[in-house]
């Protein structure tokens, strides 16, 4: 155990680490690395494309999937179609008394651009790199539609005490990130006035590790051993079982969204149950949540049409892979 003062110094370094990453995303970042960075990727996508490769190796164990790679190395994007359907979907749901609130998911690249790209020499702190993403998230608020901008929180947190955002060997967030998710986020919707939250419950939390075998690890030809991440489970009060929280369709507040919605949340083949961003929220609220999920098995699917709601419904959380706003699907 770490004395008094050590613990008292261990805070203020972490508290300097995090104030330096904040101020590095608040000062204007370099246009040129930003385009040295973009160009990068668009290579790195042209290397994997020409192989047929579904993933890019990074350093450290890190790998990325060449989709987002490629989108954050495309020159243009898709963005105004997608923009459009997403302001309309939210015009239509204020009509009905129903708030939208869009939470893209950062891409794992811009986070750990160190990692993807270390010959970039990407200074730390690191900045702020996806300035595409960035516009059209201003596009989105300008027609009215509310946006909570993970960015630069997520690079503050990205080297959180319980381990990375992101998992190495997968293309999803990991637990960690769930939790620091659903902190910005609660705390944004707990702001609208719109909502009216049942009775609180004393969910309970347990930090444990799991090993995963990603999907990126998955799709290598000689696949990495499994990878070990952190999560926190929330359990139902009471429970001798400890059973995960079960979402409640009737929830005033719905969480709509891909398969970022289900890793640590469905159980295999989303490596875990009862730690996903579903839940976290479920504890940011104390109340369980209603959850929609697209697994992604139909690609036809108008992502940004909403399911059928509850009729109790008052909040959306739309929570997808930010990418997915440049290419339109």
């Amino acid at each position: 155990m770490l004395a008094s003062s050590d613990m008292w110094i261990n805070r203020a370094l972490i508290l300097g680490i995090l104030g330096l990453a904040a101020a590095a995303c608040a000062r204007p970042v370099d246009p040129e690395l930003v385009e040295r960075f973009r160009a990068t990727c668009a290579t790195l996508a042209a290397e994997a494309s020409a192989t047929a490769a579904a993933v890019v190796t990074g350093s450290d164990g890190w790998h990325f999937a060449a989709g987002e790679v490629s989108a954050l190395g495309a020159e243009a994007n898709d963005s105004e179609t997608t923009v459009r359907a997403i302001a309309a979907e939210s015009e239509r749901l204020r009509r009905n008394g129903v708030e939208l609130v869009v939470a893209p998911v950062p891409p794992k690249g811009v986070i750990y651009p160190d990692r993807l790209a270390p010959a970039l020499d990407v200074p730390i702190p690191v900045p702020r790199l996806d300035a595409t993403l960035e516009s059209v998230y201003g596009a989105l608020e300008e027609r009215g539609v509310r946006v909570i901008d993970l960015t630069v929180p997520f690079i503050r947190d990205r080297f959180h005490p319980e381990g990375p955002l992101y998992c190495r060997h997968d293309s999803h967030w990991s637990g960690v990130g769930c939790v620091v998710a659903a902190e910005i986020i609660g705390a944004a919707v707990r702001d609208l006035a719109v909502v009216e939250l049942p009775p609180q419950r004393p969910y309970g939390l347990a930090w444990f590790t799991t090993p995963i075998r990603g999907d990126l690890a998955q799709r290598l030809p000689q696949p990495p051993p499994r990878e070990e991440v952190r999560a926190r489970g929330l359990i139902e009060p009471e429970d001798p079982l400890l059973a995960p929280v079960v979402p409640n369709g009737d929830s005033p507040i719905a969480v709509v969204g891909d398969t970022h919605t289900l890793v640590f949340h469905g159980g295999e083949p989303y490596h875990a149950s009862g730690a996903g961003v579903a839940d976290q929220l479920a504890f940011e609220f104390r109340q369980p949540v209603a959850l929609y999920a697209d697994d992604g098995s139909n690609p036809a699917a108008d992502f940004w049409s909403m399911p059928a709601l509850g009729e109790r419904t008052r909040v959306v959380i739309l929570i997808f892979a930010a990418t997915r706003l440049l290419s339109g699907r």
